[in-house]
């Protein structure tokens, strides 16, 4: 992506970029997947300008993971549009940090927002470490903000139509050595027949990470109809049977 000019504005973080070739469907719009990269991209410098990103965190053997994100579509960008895409963080809510994400279009309309809540991890245990007297340190506010919305706890669809088993590759993972947030989109989506992914889109996608994918191992699909355009997915590692993810897509 090619970033135009980059600032901090308040506690947020503002970024314009242009729409590149390699970063669009057959059609020319940009892929879900893709746009998740663009909020965790957006989300790290954002937590890196108020002294919580990657760096910062090694210092204390921890780290950052995406446990629930919810998004909504209004319309997907195309190859060699500009937009501009505004984070900030928006409170705590027990052990999760809240952050709220707006997509603008050269107009200055908004084309997407999502709410996020996300988790600090010990790096030793991997468990969830409390927040707030970092974020006091650090000046982040703590009072969460009535930007976003609630982010559902989704229901398992483990018990739904099987529709795609793979193994997990070194190429699906990310900087903590597990299988990045935007990878579970795109396997679900590869779940679809493709007449259902270019001829639709998605409007709608609430996601639960409940734990970790790692290279080698056999995960399948499963999924369930909610609605006539709704659908549940669960993402199952085949081993332990433990579900890795869900999934809610909303079509159209």
């Amino acid at each position: 992506m090619g970033f135009d000019r980059n600032e901090i504005v308040k506690d947020g973080f503002r970024e314009e970029f242009w729409i590149r070739s390699y970063e669009v469907d057959r059609r020319g719009r940009i892929s879900l997947p893709v746009l998740l990269n663009f909020l965790q991209e957006g989300a790290s410098k954002n937590a890196d300008a108020l002294r919580l990103g990657i760096s910062h965190l090694e210092e204390l053997d921890r780290f950052w993971v995406l446990s629930r994100i919810a998004i909504r579509v209004r319309a997907y960008p195309r190859w060699g549009e500009r937009v501009a895409l505004f984070t900030w963080p928006s409170g705590i809510d027990r052990l999760f940090a809240l952050r709220e994400f707006r997509m603008t279009d050269e107009r200055d309309r908004v084309i997407l927002s999502a709410s996020s809540a996300w988790l600090m991890l010990d790096g030793k245990r991997r468990r969830p470490v409390r927040i707030e007297g970092l974020f006091r340190e650090r000046g982040v506010p703590l009072t969460r903000d009535s930007s976003g919305e609630a982010i559902s706890k989704l229901p398992s669809a483990a018990c739904g139509e099987e529709m795609l088993s793979f193994t997990v590759r070194r190429s699906d993972l990310d900087l903590n050595d597990h299988v990045n947030s935007a990878r579970y989109v795109q396997w679900v989506l590869d779940s679809y027949p493709e007449e259902t992914v270019h001829a639709e889109a998605v409007s709608g996608c609430t996601i639960n990470f409940l734990s970790e994918g790692r290279c080698g191992e056999r995960m399948e699909i499963r999924t369930v109809r909610r609605e006539q355009r709704t659908f549940l997915h669960s993402v199952i590692r085949i081993a332990d049977g433990v579900e890795v993810c869900r999934i809610l897509l909303s079509w159209g």
